[in-house]
């Protein structure tokens, strides 16, 4: 049942962020994503790993609450990173 001021769980979201061309500087983009996400997500773990042709996907995990929209904010967000052509949730996952 749930009750007024009950706190909300937490969601994990593990993200493929593919760079637009080989040149991109994935250290930038990952130097970004603590602005570019709305105040009430948090970086987890991430990797830059080859991925075809040169191109670099960027995995990252981000944390925060289990909200109504959270996750479209979280790709919305991560959308409109300079150097990034696609965004694709991964997993989703409940803490």
């Amino acid at each position: 049942m749930w009750m007024a001021g009950a706190l909300m769980g937490e969601v994990a979201l593990r993200y493929r962020l593919m760079s637009a061309s080989p040149g991109v500087d994935t250290t930038a983009v990952l130097d970004s994503l603590p602005t570019a996400l709305p105040d009430d997500a948090k970086v987890g773990a991430h990797a830059v790993k080859p991925f075809a042709f040169g191109l670099m996907a960027v995995e990252v995990l981000i944390t925060g609450p289990d909200r109504g929209g959270f996750p479209d904010d979280i790709e919305t967000a991560l959308a409109g990173l300079p150097d990034i052509q696609s965004v694709e949730l991964q997993e989703q996952s409940l803490l």
